[in-house]
């Protein structure tokens, strides 16, 4: 997605600010593709829509190198935990199991004499690089549905500093309710925070060390990406930050924001009922969810009109 904007008068879409923008809905990014697919670490093949996917049906005789086994054994071992979940961590993943997988899937017979001292030391090393891969994993955002939910408003008015404010409720509202309902429906983020919990037990242990490091790398890279993304809305918008905000401080409250309202509604499903509130045309009602009307107050908070902005 190209973060550049143009302010060339009152009328463009509000789809345009999305995709210059991804406006105010945090999710993890993906490249922008909008595919619910997450991307290998390993250098091996990515997997297709039901998570990472060892290569069904290959079939190689000639001997593999040892960095190429150790990519085969870690992505198999990753498939396996994203098909069963992380309820046990990964204490089922064991060398039998997923040499058992290897050899079905791509007729390579691996045994514990080519893996055990001389790619790890013991299982449980293996386990950890497993979980680490799966915590680097590039997990889905949901701007596909924030741009199509946005694409269907119409045009965009930034005529005076009061069209310019109700274009932000209207992003918050639609933009909203797109994000919350996107990252709740996901198969794929529940995984993503049940490595969060892994990692937050025991985290200064020398074994979720590098599952930690994993999780901060793509957490930088996420709000990396939403921080350009926010900063160019806010140019489209002639919105500036609040004293003594940052843009990077706006992107981490509404990660968190929508992570706490998202682990919340997978278990209480009244966070997502539909609330009325006034904020139509002509005070008329529009449907919220409450996970909207929280980013309306945040980005509040955080936001203001500039009053030096100008059509270019």
């Amino acid at each position: 997605m190209s973060s550049r904007h143009t302010n060339s008068g009152p009328t463009p879409t509000l789809a345009t600010a999305a995709r210059t923008a991804q406006t105010f809905g945090p999710g993890r990014h993906s490249g922008g593709s909008g595919r619910d697919v997450p991307e290998h670490r390993t250098g091996e093949p990515a997997g297709d829509e039901d998570g990472p996917r060892a290569a069904q049906g290959e079939r190689r005789t000639s001997r593999r190198t040892r960095q190429e086994l150790r990519n085969l054994l870690v992505r198999v071992g990753t498939e396996i935990l994203w098909e069963e979940g992380l309820a046990t961590g990964a204490e089922d993943l064991t060398f039998k199991r997923v040499f058992e997988r290897v050899e079905k899937s791509t007729g390579v017979r691996v045994t514990h004499a080519s893996v055990i001292g001389r790619i790890w030391q013991n299982q449980e090393e293996f386990q950890t690089e497993v979980l680490a891969n799966l915590a680097g994993l590039e997990m889905p955002d949901i701007d596909a549905q924030v741009v199509g939910a946005l694409s269907a408003t119409g045009a965009l008015d930034r005529s005076t500093a009061e069209a310019r404010w109700q274009a932000v409720i209207e992003v918050c509202r639609l933009g909203g309710e797109a994000t919350f309902h996107g990252i709740v429906r996901s198969s794929r983020w529940p995984r993503w925070m049940g490595l969060w919990a892994l990692a937050v037990v025991d985290a200064g242990s020398p074994r979720k060390r590098p599952i930690v490091d994993a999780l901060l790398r793509a957490e930088e890279e996420s709000t990396d990406y939403y921080e350009s993304r926010y900063a160019a809305a806010m140019g489209a918008l002639g919105l500036r930050m609040r004293e003594p905000f940052t843009v990077r401080q706006l992107a981490l409250a509404l990660d968190a924001y929508a992570q706490g309202c998202a682990l919340r509604a997978g278990v209480d499903p009244a966070t997502s009922a539909r609330i009325e509130r006034p904020t139509g045309p002509e005070g008329t009602d529009e449907p919220w969810t409450l996970f909207a009307v929280g980013l309306e107050a945040l980005v509040q908070q955080f936001v203001e009109i500039d009053p030096e902005w100008t059509a270019a």
